[in-house]
């Protein structure tokens, strides 16, 4: 898992460059995994439908869309990137995705999950 992890970890970097220099600033950009199968995503709601077992896990936080500390339940980059692959997989848990650093493209830091983030896939 490790060089998976580096190397997917070099791939968002590049992918934020290329945002960067097209002017283009989500809050952040991060890859899912799980197994051998990842996806990159970019902050901003998953388009539908979203996998039945993220959706029960983001709808204990509260109603989609509304914020909760500090953030809007089911917007950020984790949800999007797990909802690929939980959408093909319905009997893996959400908790059972590993996700890569998060990157803000505008300054490219990491940042880290946030507490909504952390209660829906720890």
């Amino acid at each position: 898992m490790a060089a998976t992890l580096r190397w997917l970890e070099d791939k968002i970097w590049n992918f934020c460059l290329v945002k960067r220099a097209n002017k283009e600033y989500p809050a952040a950009v991060v890859a899912a995994i799980f197994n051998l199968s990842w996806f990159i995503d970019e902050t901003g709601f998953p388009p539908p439908p979203i996998a039945i077992q993220l959706l029960r896990r983001l709808e204990s936080l509260g109603v989609i869309g509304s914020q909760l500390n500090g953030n809007l339940i089911g917007k950020c980059a984790e949800v999007g990137a797990a909802n690929k692959i939980l959408r093909t997989r319905p009997t893996v848990a959400a908790n059972h995705l590993t996700f890569t650093n998060a990157i803000r493209p505008r300054t490219m830091q990491k940042i880290r999950m946030c507490r909504n983030c952390e209660l829906t896939f720890k």
